[in-house]
């Protein structure tokens, strides 16, 4: 991970607000419970490069003991901030959020609605098929473009050795700090700021919007390095039947408490690498074209 983080100042930084000519996967994890020492409800985002079919980690947003209005204050900023080309989410959990966004008054009053498509990926013969059927469905124009993950067994493996691979051969990054004008850019860009709520106790929550956009802008910053601590927490275990399970060590997942280690800002980076493939095969001239067609013959 250390070799897939951009140097300060050398290169892609993070970013409150997205240029409208690059495209980005968004990626949560959502948590439903309003007490601080709950899981984190998770976001963030992955802006992509579909020349290298390469991604960069370029903001990222965890919260723990909030409502849900802030969590769908958050997800409007970023549909409105970012150039979104495509969300994924957990199935468990991330239907009932994604109802909640589309019945919200903060998104009708935006004129926002997401929509949902579905398609069975899961089966190698038939991927390209599906592929095509989830190619038929997307339509970015209109939002529909929230694909919502079932977490089976045969997947989270699929998947968290997906972002392995990613780290091994460098096609995911960590964007670095925000520095000379990116970061002047970043601080002074228009972002409601005095709307979102991104650190639990935020002691500036009250503060001038200057200083706030200071602390969103370096908050980002260590929310790279929070994704890869978490990433580097992650033990592998397989069970006595082989299937293999992605948690924290038990000594961690036994602690309690608002500081308590968590893995849901990993969660997301999961699903978004996955979703960032998906993404890159179905833009694929490959599926594009293939139809199932039949060619009447003559028979003498």
């Amino acid at each position: 991970m250390a070799a897939c983080t951009i140097p300060d100042g050398e290169g892609q930084s993070v970013e409150v607000v997205g240029s409208p000519k690059d495209e980005y996967i968004l990626a949560f994890d959502p948590s439903w419970s309003e007490s601080e020492s709950s899981d984190d409800f998770a976001m963030l985002l992955i802006k992509i490069n579909k020349q290298t079919k390469k991604g960069t980690i370029v903001h990222s947003y965890a919260l723990s003991g909030a409502s849900l209005k802030t969590h769908i204050k958050y997800m409007a900023y970023i549909l409105t901030h970012f150039n979104i080309s495509a969300i994924v989410g957990d199935y468990n959990g991330g239907v009932q959020f994604i109802n909640s966004c589309n019945e919200s008054e903060i998104f009708k009053r935006k004129n926002l609605n997401v929509g949902v498509i579905e398609a069975d990926l899961d089966k190698s013969k038939d991927y390209n098929k599906n592929l095509r059927r989830l190619k038929n469905q997307y339509n970015k124009s209109d939002k529909n473009f929230v694909f919502l993950r079932k977490p089976t067994s045969a997947w989270i493996r699929l998947a968290n050795e997906s972002l392995q691979s990613a780290f091994d051969h460098k096609r995911i990054f960590f964007a670095g700090a925000a520095m000379n004008d990116d970061y002047n850019n970043q601080r002074k860009s228009r972002v409601p700021i005095e709307q979102l709520k991104f650190i639990r106790n935020d002691q500036n929550e009250k503060g001038p919007k200057g200083a706030r956009m200071i602390d969103f802008v370096e908050h980002q910053r260590d929310m790279m390095d929070l994704i890869k601590v978490q990433c580097a927490m992650v033990q592998i275990t397989t069970s006595s039947q082989g299937t293999q399970s992605f948690d924290l060590p038990p000594n961690l997942r036994k602690q309690t408490g608002a500081d308590k280690a968590r893995k849901d800002s990993y969660s997301a980076l999961v699903l978004g690498n996955w979703m960032m493939n998906v993404f890159y095969d179905m833009e694929s001239d490959d599926i594009s074209d293939q139809q199932n067609t039949f060619t009447p013959m003559f028979i003498s």
